[in-house]
C-alpha cells in the first residue's frame, strides 16, 4: 500500500537540535527517526512511500535516495507548512486512486499496531490523555468505527485507543482538500 510519510516541518520545539537537522532525521538508537518509520510501516505491508519534505529537505533525499534498502521512495516538497491537508495536497500528484496511508516521519510506532493500520479499514488519529478536557472528542460505535466528533470531552472521561491516519480511494485528492485547514496538534504526554 501506498504511504504518505509527513517530514517537512522544522521542529522548532525540538530547538537547538533542530537548527540545522529536521526533526525526522534527529537520531534515535543511532538511526533517524524516519528510517525508523520507514522500516516499520514497510514490514508492516506499506509498498511505495512519499515522503513530504521541506525544512532541510536536502538532508533527507541524501540519506535515502529514491531506493533505499530496497525501499520504493518519491519525494513530495512542501514550501510552506500549512498543516498535514496541505502536506497530503504535495503529495497527491505522486499519488494512485487506491488507499493511502499517512504517517508523522518522526514518530516511532508499534509494529503491531501498524500491521493493524495497514490490514483494517479506514481509520482517523487518536491518542489517549489523562485529561481529555482540552482536546476534541472522537465517539466510536460497537465496531470502533466513527461514531461522531465533537469540540471537547468532560474531565474523567476515558480517552481513545492509538491509531493512525487512513484515506481510503479519494481519486485526485489534491482537488479535493480545501485550501486551508486548521489541523493543529497538542503536545498530549500519551505513552
Amino acid at each position: 500500500m501506498q504511504t504518505v510519510v509527513l517530514a517537512a516541518g522544522q521542529g522548532t520545539r525540538m530547538r537547538p537540535l533542530t537548527d540545522t537537522t529536521p526533526k525526522p532525521m534527529l537520531p534515535a538508537v543511532g538511526r533517524p527517526l524516519l528510517e525508523h518509520t520507514l522500516n516499520r510501516a514497510a514490514d508492516a505491508g506499506a509498498s511505495r512511500f512519499i515522503v513530504v519534505v521541506g525544512y532541510e529537505s536536502q538532508q533527507v533525499r541524501e540519506h535515502f535516495g529514491d531506493n533505499r534498502a530496497g525501499l520504493d521512495i518519491a519525494y513530495a516538497e512542501q514550501t510552506d507548512q500549512r498543516g498535514t491537508a496541505d502536506a497530503v495536497r504535495a503529495a497527491a500528484p505522486h499519488l494512485d486512486d487506491d488507499a493511502f496511508v499517512v504517517l508523522n516521519g518522526d514518530a516511532l510506532y508499534d509494529p503491531a499496531s501498524l500491521a493493524t493500520l495497514y490490514e483494517s479499514g479506514p481509520a482517523v488519529g487518536s491518542y489517549r490523555v489523562d485529561n481529555p478536557s482540552n482536546y476534541g472528542v472522537l465517539q466510536l460505535d460497537g465496531e470502533r468505527r466513527h461514531a461522531s466528533h465533537g469540540r471537547r470531552r468532560k474531565a474523567g472521561r476515558p480517552g481513545l485507543e492509538p491509531h493512525q491516519y487512513r484515506l481510503v480511494r479519494l481519486p485526485r485528492v489534491g482537488d479535493r482538500l480545501p485550501r486551508r485547514i486548521d489541523l493543529r496538534t497538542r503536545r498530549t504526554g500519551a505513552d
